[in-house]
Formats: C-alpha cells, sequence, structure tokens
C-alpha cells in the first residue's frame, strides 16, 4: 500500500505531529510513504523516503510562473539535512517567532492568500502524484489552506481517499472567534474522508455531535520491549518531554519551583530535565530556570534519545495549564505524550485540571500519579515522591498500556482500517 502524508512541516519525529505519523505507520512495514509538506524543515524520519516540498518563498518567487512552484525529492531515511535546509528553516522559524510574538495579522492573510491561490497545484504536484500512485492519503484535521487546498485538489484531480485524523479541538476556538470559513473547511475535509480517527474518546464523541463524523479514537502504540522501573533513584530524575505551547511553560517553572523547595526541605537529590523543540530565548530560559539548579532546558533530541532518557527517568512528568483560556484550547486533547510515558517504563505523573481529557486518561490509570489543582502542588509534590510503592506503581503502569496501547495490536487494526479506507472510499459532494 502506498500512503501520501499530508503535514504542513516536514515529517520529523522531533516533533509531536511526526512523531505521532511515525508511532502510527511504523508497524506497517509493507506500506510506502510519500510526504507532502509546505515549510523549509527538512524531514527527519525514518519510513519515508519521497517528497513533495512547497513553500511560501516558492511560491511568490514564481507567482508569474506557477508551473516552477515546488520540489520533487527522494531522501535516504535520516539523513542529515544539508546547511542550506537548516539556514532556510532557522530563518523561517525566527519569522513565524516574529509573526506570533507581534501579532502580525497582515502577514498571516498573506500567507493564508497564497496558499488559497492553489498556484503550487501544479504540473510538478501531478507528476509527483501519478509517479507515486498512493492508494490512500493521510492527513490531521486542519482548517489550514495548506491542508484544506491540497485535499480538495487531490480529491478533486485524483479521487485519493482521504484517512483523517483529529489532533486538536480547532472548531470550538473557531466557533467563538466567529470564524464561520475555517469551520465550513473543517466540515468539508471530514465529509471527504472515508474514515475519520481522533486522539481520544471526548473529541471523537465531541466532533460526531458538530459534524456526524462517525469518528472513533486512534491512539499510538506502546514499543513496550524495555524494563519497568523497580526502585526510585537518588538521585531522583524527572523528565519532561513535549511543546511549551498552552501555558505549559509556565506550569513546568511552578514544578521547578516546587522540586526545589522539596529539595531544600528534604535534603534529597533530583535533577529534572526538559526537552522541548519549542524555541525558548536565553532570556525566557534564565527567567523561568536560571535560579533552579536541578532543572536544566535540554532542548530539542531525536525521538530514539528522548525514548531512552524517559526511560531512564524515575518520574515522566506531564505539565498541562490551569488557566481558563488555555483549558478551552486543550479540554478535548489526548497528550500523544502520553503513550510514550505509558512505554517509558517509569512512574507517570501529571499535573493539570481534571476537566482535560489527558489528565482525565491519566486518572483512569492504575499506578499514575495525578495533581490536579494548583494550591496542591506544593503539598502534595512531596508526599508523591515519598511514594514507597513506586515498584508497584510502574509494574500497574506497564499491565495497563500492554493491556489497551500494545503497538503490535494498534498496528494490526491500523492495517485493516487502510485496507477499508482505500477500498471504500465516501466521494466528495
Amino acid at each position: 500500500m502506498r500512503i501520501l502524508i499530508i503535514t504542513r512541516n516536514a515529517w520529523d519525529d522531533t516533533n509531536s505531529i511526526g512523531n505521532t505519523v511515525s508511532n502510527f505507520f511504523s508497524g506497517i512495514p509493507e506500506a510506502e510513504f510519500a510526504n507532502l509538506y509546505f515549510r523549509s524543515s527538512p524531514p527527519n524520519n525514518r519510513l519515508c523516503k519521497r517528497y513533495f516540498q512547497v513553500t511560501e518563498k516558492s511560491v511568490l518567487r514564481n507567482w508569474l510562473s506557477p508551473e516552477k512552484i515546488g520540489r520533487a525529492f527522494c531522501r535516504e531515511a535520516e539523513s542529515a539535512p544539508v546547511p542550506r535546509e537548516q539556514a532556510a528553516s532557522s530563518r523561517e522559524k525566527r519569522l513565524i517567532s516574529l509573526v506570533h510574538k507581534y501579532h502580525i495579522r497582515s502577514l498571516g492573510r498573506l500567507s493564508d492568500a497564497l496558499w488559497d491561490s492553489r498556484r503550487w497545484c501544479n504540473e510538478k504536484l501531478d507528476a509527483f502524484i501519478q509517479d507515486f500512485a498512493p492508494d490512500l492519503m493521510f492527513s490531521f484535521v486542519k482548517a489550514l489552506p495548506q491542508y484544506y487546498q491540497s485535499i480538495r485538489y487531490l480529491r478533486e484531480r485524483f479521487d485519493i481517499p482521504l484517512l483523517s485524523w483529529i489532533a486538536d479541538d480547532e472548531y470550538t476556538g473557531y466557533l467563538r472567534g466567529g470564524k464561520t470559513r475555517e469551520i465550513q473547511r473543517l466540515q468539508a475535509e471530514l465529509k471527504a474522508s472515508a474514515a475519520v480517527r481522533g486522539c481520544s474518546r471526548e473529541i471523537c464523541d465531541y466532533y460526531n455531535s458538530v459534524f456526524d463524523c462517525h469518528a472513533v479514537p486512534l491512539y499510538k502504540g506502546c514499543d513496550l520491549s524495555g524494563p519497568v522501573k523497580t526502585r526510585m533513584g537518588n538521585p531522583i530524575k524527572i523528565v519532561y518531554a513535549g511543546n511549551l505551547l498552552f501555558g505549559r511553560l509556565e506550569i513546568l517553572s511552578s514544578v521547578s519551583e516546587a522540586l526545589e523547595e522539596y529539595a531544600a526541605a528534604s535534603g534529597r537529590k533530583l535533577s529534572f530535565d526538559i526537552y522541548s523543540s519549542t524555541p525558548l530565548r536565553d532570556s525566557e530560559r534564565q527567567a523561568r530556570f536560571g535560579r533552579s539548579p536541578h532543572t536544566v532546558f535540554r532542548g530539542r533530541e531525536s525521538y530514539e534519545i528522548i525514548k531512552a532518557r524517559l526511560a531512564e527517568a524515575d518520574l515522566v512528568l506531564l505539565a498541562e495549564s490551569f488557566r481558563e483560556e488555555e483549558i478551552l484550547k486543550t479540554r478535548y486533547s489526548f497528550s500523544t505524550k502520553i503513550i510514550d510515558y505509558l512505554q517509558s517504563g517509569s512512574v507517570i505523573l501529571a499535573v493539570g485540571p481534571e476537566c482535560l481529557a489527558s489528565i482525565r486518561y491519566l486518572r483512569s490509570v492504575p499506578g499514575a500519579m495525578v495533581i490536579d489543582r494548583p494550591e496542591e502542588l506544593r503539598s502534595r509534590l512531596p508526599e508523591l515522591l515519598e511514594q514507597a510503592d513506586f515498584e508497584g506503581r510502574a509494574a500497574e503502569i506497564r499491565a495497563f498500556a500492554r493491556r489497551f496501547h500494545d503497538a503490535r495490536t494498534q498496528a494490526a487494526e491500523l492495517r485493516q482500517l487502510l485496507q477499508w479506507a482505500a477500498s471504500n472510499q465516501r466521494t466528495q459532494q
């Protein structure tokens, strides 16, 4: 089976979207993959060799010669990016950071207009699709014009069946902002899908009630070949791996302060390592963690290194914001890091409000530790770190992961879904 993966950034295992895609499809070795993406960042994964890249710069530069827009290329899995790619990616990230920081809406509108033009849907893209001949395309449910226009074009031009996955609740934000066009695009993608899956039971139920899209959960699978922790280490190793968006940086700062207080009061040694691909300026890192001798911001690392660090940890931390505006954005989302944490063999500590799907899910995991009130962080953290039955907690978490998230079972179910979706497409109306 040949599957076309549509992503905004290149398929990269060091970010949550790329890591999720790799987790879904790594258990299906007979499949072939191609990636259609829309930014300068280079790919970094083990599964895909064929790519078609379109960037805003390419669209602008070749506006009067649209046949030149885009490039098809092949790359061996995990090959290192060339310096030119790294430089272009760095410039693009700085520009995106400035747009978000200063709310430069005019650039956002210009970007949307470029993608909505579909001038990049040209003979180059057609040749790439015809040569790869995908049986199915996979996309996240997004209203961004890159996703919407590419799906619309490929369904109209080639009638390729679509499997879509709801990763985040975009609908509520668009509803609150009165963005009817974006809502219509979400609806169009869901309607064009042969099958719809979602990151949590809650988000599937919610989208089914709004769009009648027949979504059911599809979780990442766990590699459970590693050992399970049998005792708390000395020093205690605590690891967070994930993005710093949606107020998570603030809660990580609070956790760091609570850990420092615990270490000072108890005399226990500990380390708190934060791994994230979210850029963090030196000034912000210093302001948040500069006075914390036990906390280190490690930045971006490959998935294999993250996986090893999680397995070495005593506690793996999931952190969610208690701020109401951030809760509204993440209420139905299921953090993909939960699966990485379940497979680590370490004990899970979650900090966040009970109303979030991720926190509620971890509350249901035997052995996981949850702090769901911000005022209890400093009082309950010492109690949890002194838990006597550390070995029992780790064993309970592994048993739960084996029962509900075994990668072999997930791969078998996904293989059946892919075959069904490819042969039972729902024609876009």
